[in-house]
């Protein structure tokens, strides 16, 4: 049997499949507020459901696993940030545990479906991360840095458009600032000196609010410039979404007719494919991390 765990600030959802690769097991909390005591609710959760030895735990986190450090890299969830979480885990389950971002466990979770496909999947919520695979391998990079498109700079910007665009990582101009949901909440407030959280922007839009509009169109132009990099560099046969942002339907007409401005010598056939149920998506990828890499 295999175990996925999904790691944020919001909640933390287990799942256990077994070796025919069905759900035996699903739950979803409110993460504990300590690290000792998040140790000990996953240790209750997965003993309770299965006394059985695990084959492996794979982790999904609004982070990074920096495999040569053999560190979390996650300043937005101090609850694991620095944190032994593979370590200690390891050594209470006795199993391999495997550690990716949420963009690399969509990646992962999508490996059946397309398969022998070079594939880039990109995670749109308040954590923005991608995930790349290649004939059906999940590449994680000499640094596990690889999918790290939420900390490259936003392409092509416009004059003006990078300044005091401060991302969390200390860095300026970060797609992971421009394109997450507190980044459509910050372009929304500097044109109207007032706040909106993201379901506020997006039902203003639906009603015909002209500036949350613009915020909303901003938004999908920032995504096609870093997603026509990508295309630029990798070409992908087909690039896949999920998270709160990528449940926008409008994009997936919007950004494509954006890429011709940015793509080069030929326009842009790449197939651009939601995921409907993401979470499910990332569990299942991260069931399956061990077999693409020993982190």
């Amino acid at each position: 049997m295999k175990c996925g765990i999904i790691l944020d600030n919001e909640q933390i959802a287990l799942a256990i499949v077994n070796d025919n690769g069905e759900f035996i097991f699903s739950k979803t909390q409110t993460p504990c507020d300590s690290y000792p005591a998040l140790l000990t609710q996953i240790a209750d959760n997965l003993n309770s459901a299965s006394p059985a030895r695990f084959d492996s735990i794979g982790i999904s986190i609004n982070g990074l696993y920096l495999h040569q450090e053999g560190r979390i890299f996650a300043p937005q969830m101090p609850l694991i940030d620095n944190k032994p979480l593979k370590h200690d885990l390891q050594a209470y389950f006795a199993c391999p545990v495997s550690i990716a971002s949420h963009g690399q466990t969509l990646c992962a979770g999508q490996l059946d479906t397309h398969k022998d496909c070079t594939i880039f999947a990109l995670y749109l919520d308040e954590d923005v991360s991608a995930g790349l695979a290649i004939d059906g391998k999940l590449l994680f990079g000499r640094n596990g840095l690889a999918g790290n498109w939420g900390h490259i700079s936003l392409p092509w910007p416009v004059d003006f458009e990078m300044d005091g665009q401060i991302c969390w990582c200390g860095k300026t101009g970060c797609l992971a600032h421009f394109v997450s949901c507190s980044g459509v909440e910050a372009d929304f407030e500097r044109l109207t000196s007032s706040t909106a959280s993201i379901d506020e922007i997006i039902q203003r839009s639906l009603n015909g609010d002209f500036v949350a509009e613009s915020a909303l169109q901003v938004l999908e132009d920032r995504i096609a410039r870093g997603l026509a990099l990508i295309c630029n560099l990798l070409d992908p046969d087909i690039i896949v979404m999920g998270g709160y942002l990528a449940r926008l339907d409008r994009i997936y007409q919007h950004i494509p007719r954006k890429w011709p401005g940015y793509s080069t010598g030929t326009p842009l056939k790449t197939p651009l494919i939601r995921i409907d149920d993401d979470r499910q998506c990332r569990l299942s990828g991260a069931t399956r991390l061990r077999q693409y890499f020993n982190n």
